[in-house]
């Protein structure tokens, strides 16, 4: 009978220590898929971002297209100017959403944080910006402004999912 004990016991860990490796694979292959579906994410948002700035760009230099949006001689130079602040700003919200997705190293987005405060301090991007912010999601919207009130960043400002 002891035997049978000790066996039952055996059996016992032996099927404790399988359910526990079974569930540290699940737990793992569910990381993968969430990091797979992160990358996904952003490499779809990037993909729009490069089809707008490519798009933009051939707009901007076909002069037929460019006199159908501004016909006015004086209106072409801010048109020019406002498609570029948008690039600028569509690049800053790609990485905002990058980081949002936990791809960039806490150091590396402290630094990303002060190139884009950098870039809303430039004039071309601060006036589109305040013409265009109601065109981006609120959460992106705060962060912009987080990052004009607080200025340069010395530690992270977490925007991580």
């Amino acid at each position: 009978m002891g035997t049978e004990i000790i066996i039952a016991l055996i059996a016992l860990v032996v099927s404790g220590f399988s359910l526990y490796l079974t569930f540290y694979s699940f737990r793992q292959q569910k990381r993968q898929n969430d990091n797979f579906v992160r990358e996904l994410r952003v490499n779809a948002n990037r993909d729009i971002i490069d089809s707008h700035r490519d798009l933009f760009f051939e707009i901007l230099k076909d002069e037929y297209f460019v006199s159908k949006v501004a016909p006015n001689s004086n209106e072409i130079e801010q048109f020019k100017t406002e498609m570029l602040g948008t690039i600028l700003i569509n690049h800053c919200e790609h990485i905002y959403k990058t980081a949002k997705n936990n791809l960039f190293s806490n150091d590396d987005w402290i630094g990303i944080q002060n190139d884009i405060e950098d870039f809303f301090n430039w004039s071309i991007v601060k006036t589109r910006w305040q013409s265009n912010r109601k065109f981006y999601s609120e959460d992106f919207q705060t962060f912009i402004d987080n990052i004009a009130v607080k200025g340069r960043q010395t530690k992270l400002m977490d925007v991580r999912l």
